[in-house]
């Protein structure tokens, strides 16, 4: 993962252009989960699937959006 992307391995085939949505968590099982718009910008296939390159599409040039901070209450 990266600022402006990342690179997933996939097992289902996709193509170029497509527009997913890619679901994370942090490693805390009791994280919850943030989904985030995504375009695949390239693909290679491997055996079993293939490895892909897709863009975050909820980015202002390669700085991610960021959660508004909560106010104390």
């Amino acid at each position: 993962m990266s600022r402006g992307g990342a690179r997933l391995i996939v097992e289902e085939p996709v193509a170029t252009g497509q527009a997913w949505e890619l679901i994370t968590r942090d490693s805390d099982p009791e994280a919850t989960e943030r989904s985030r718009p995504i375009r695949i910008v390239w693909v290679r296939d491997e055996a079993g699937g293939q490895i892909v390159g897709v863009q975050y599409l909820d980015v202002v040039g390669t700085i991610p959006p960021f959660d508004e901070p909560s106010e104390a209450t």
